[in-house]
């Protein structure tokens, strides 16, 4: 390439980025701090949660040091039966996080869905669980062609591409409204039924990664949940990108309620009876450190 073109093409560039903000720094770059937005300050990397540390891998929320306890979960989970083995997620729905969630969602930004996506396969790999196949929650049809994009399917994606695992699609969704648009008491019900299996889904006896941008009262994982299983899945762990917090119920559940009144959406009503749910210590396999199909 002549010289002329090199420096016009990086005229442009600068002047794309700095002054019209018309092209995006790499995910990666934001990620490790390197946005374009303050050049001269010092780079500080994003920083993903840890489980057990940062947050309960059995519920997914935030706890202290010392909340959380290997084989029972925390405070807010303790005594409650939830539709997956585990949750994993990179961190809390505030900040840049969010901003790049939104970003993915409403920009049709697939360079962070799928940069996002593989820091959580990593976060999987690095939990030690054991799976056959990746399934996105599934978006309604007309909001997927509405916002040009599917971001939980790309979201997968970059899962895919750390596990070595296909990626399913093994549900569809009903019309429903938003759930950001319902208030929390009701996003249960708003959920209710929302999603079938598809006929040649192949996933029956299937252990598999379900995967979702954003949770807040668990309801949609719940459901997605009762689905695969109520379809002959063996195990589900779910992966988030972020927990929203807002919303963290306390009360204490009463005795008969196998899941309680707190988070509403993790009460794990329709899943087969007699169908158990094992522990992450029980799925994580004593000598490898991978994700295994």
């Amino acid at each position: 390439m002549p010289r002329w073109s090199e420096n016009l093409a990086g005229a442009t560039q600068c002047l794309e980025d700095r002054w019209l903000g018309l092209r995006r720094p790499h995910p990666r770059r934001l990620i490790a701090g390197e946005g374009a937005s303050n050049p001269s300050a010092a780079a500080t990397p994003f920083h993903f949660d840890q489980p057990a540390i940062d947050y309960c891998p059995r519920c997914g929320s935030s706890v202290g040091s010392g909340e959380f306890i290997e084989g029972k979960g925390c405070a807010a989970c303790r005594r409650r039966r939830h539709p997956w083995e585990r949750l994993v997620r990179l961190g809390r729905f505030e900040g840049d996080l969010r901003e790049w969630i939104h970003d993915i969602k409403f920009s049709a930004w697939d360079a962070m869905g799928v940069e996002l996506g593989r820091h959580l396969g990593r976060a999987v790999l690095e939990s030690r669980v054991q799976a056959d196949a990746i399934v996105p929650v599934p978006v309604w049809s007309w909001r997927r062609w509405r916002r040009g994009i599917d971001h939980t399917r790309i979201v997968a994606g970059g899962v895919a591409s750390v596990l070595r695992l296909p990626v399913v699609s093994a549900m569809k969704r009903r019309g429903r409204p938003p759930q950001r648009a319902v208030p929390a008491s009701q996003r249960r019900e708003n959920v209710r039924g929302a999603f079938t299996m598809r006929r040649w889904h192949g996933v029956r006896g299937c252990r598999l990664i379900l995967i979702d941008d954003v949770t807040t009262t668990r309801a949609t994982l719940t459901e997605a949940c009762n689905t695969l299983r109520s379809a002959g899945v063996e195990a589900i762990v779910a992966a988030v990108i972020a927990v929203t917090e807002s919303s963290r119920a306390r009360s204490v559940p009463a005795p008969d309620d196998a899941c309680g009144e707190g988070l509403i959406e993790v009460k794990a009503d329709g899943v087969p009876e007699g169908a158990p749910i094992r522990s992450a210590a029980s799925a994580a396999p004593p000598r490898r450190s991978g994700v295994s199909p």
